[in-house]
């Protein structure tokens, strides 16, 4: 679903904004909804232990980027998921535990060294990447109105053009905190069959 399926659902508030700027603002509001919902959550595609390197380079699908790490496991085992200073200290300690960290969510670092050909999986929450060019419209369809709202209460915001409307935007983005908060809490239930609840957009 490319950046220009969502116009119909922001131009007409914003008459004359450049289609660039359009791509922009709904990208970081699309952006800022995954964050806030963690509404992509998959399994990357498995990572194969080479027996010599604790470093991993994580299998991002293309466009998006990680914004949390939910799970790591080898060989189907889950393993402890540490935070990053906390990995970072038990690296210079040494120690023979078992775990994972990553300090950039493109990469995983995981001791003790794994063996050849063991199978690192990892769950991720995604995003799409800052020059993402569209959206998995399977994962974000349901949420166009939420995401045109984000949009929009930025774009209302600019001072000094034709479109600026506070008023608006201000309207536009208690929808979008509203919306992103139902959400999240939807996915937090893990209720993903669920009807979630519609909101209406200042449009």
């Amino acid at each position: 679903m490319i950046w220009s399926a969502l116009y119909p659902f922001v131009l007409p508030s914003v008459i004359g904004c450049p289609d660039p700027t359009l791509d922009l603002y709904l990208r970081q509001a699309a952006i800022e909804f995954a964050r806030r919902t963690l509404c992509d959550c998959r399994d990357l595609d498995p990572l194969t232990a080479n027996g010599s390197d604790t470093h991993f380079e994580l299998d991002l699908p293309l466009q998006t980027q990680a914004i949390k790490l939910r799970s790591v496991s080898r060989n189907g085992l889950n393993l402890p998921l540490v935070d990053t200073l906390h990995g970072q200290q038990l690296v210079r300690d040494q120690s023979t535990a078992t775990f994972a960290y990553t300090t950039d969510k493109r990469t995983l670092e995981l001791y003790p060294l794994c063996t050849a050909g063991d199978l690192i999986g990892v769950n991720a929450a995604l995003a799409p990447s800052q020059d993402a060019s569209s959206l998995d419209g399977e994962v974000y369809g349901p949420y166009i109105h939420a995401i045109a709202s984000g949009a929009l209460a930025a774009l209302q915001m600019m001072p000094g053009q034709s479109w600026s409307n506070p008023q608006l935007a201000m309207a536009n983005r208690t929808l979008f905190l509203q919306s992103s908060s139902s959400t999240a809490m939807h996915f937090a239930r893990g209720q993903s069959s669920a009807k979630l609840r519609s909101f209406k957009s200042y449009l």
